[in-house]
């Protein structure tokens, strides 16, 4: 088994929370909305964006998710590839 510094559980909930706290101390909505990374309506940015880091460090997929039944979020896989593809939304690159 692979050592993480992450939170390894099996619903992913500490891993969430681990992100959604790093999201709050360095203030990642506020980026994002400089950036001007925002919807018109529906689910909000930092909620997808949520989503893909948790999907990302736990080496998770959406796909695979939907097809074992798992995907349980407030979202379509149509909202989420819209906001992987947009071209209004900045991403900064170190």
């Amino acid at each position: 088994m692979p050592i993480s510094i992450l939170p390894q559980d099996q619903n992913g909930q500490e891993l969430f929370n681990a992100i959604t706290s790093f999201f709050h101390t360095f203030g990642i909505g506020n980026l994002l909305r400089k950036c001007n990374a925002q919807k018109e309506k529906g689910v909000p940015v930092l909620d997808i964006f949520k989503y893909k880091l948790c999907n990302v460090f736990a080496d998770r997929s959406m796909y695979m998710q939907q097809k074992t039944g798992a995907f349980r979020e407030a979202f379509s896989k149509n909202t989420f590839y819209r906001f992987l593809s947009g071209t209004n939304i900045l991403f900064i690159t170190c």
